[in-house]
């Protein structure tokens, strides 16, 4: 006997909608923490003013990078998630 075919779409119900707002909030959440992060690790070695600091300091511009791009597609994606909610209404 044969499985059934997988369902394409959600049920449209109090539950689910509830639970994919929930989602976007949290990824625009994350997305915000992730971008002040790195925003953060790029710019504290140029407002910390002990030079041995700064040095040490200097590495973190990948982590920082690595962060406010994360950051970004969070962002990205909660934005896409809201464009895609409005036209679906």
């Amino acid at each position: 006997m044969p499985l059934p075919n997988a369902p394409t779409r959600r049920p449209n119900n109090p539950e689910t909608r509830l639970a994919d707002q929930k989602t976007s909030t949290m990824l625009l959440i994350l997305g915000l923490v992730f971008a002040f992060i790195g925003l953060g690790a790029l710019l504290l070695p140029a407002l910390i003013e002990i030079p041995e600091m700064a040095e040490v300091l200097a590495v973190t511009t990948v982590v920082g990078e690595v962060a406010l791009g994360l950051g970004g597609v969070l962002i990205a994606v909660y934005a896409w998630r809201r464009v895609t909610a409005q036209v679906k209404q």
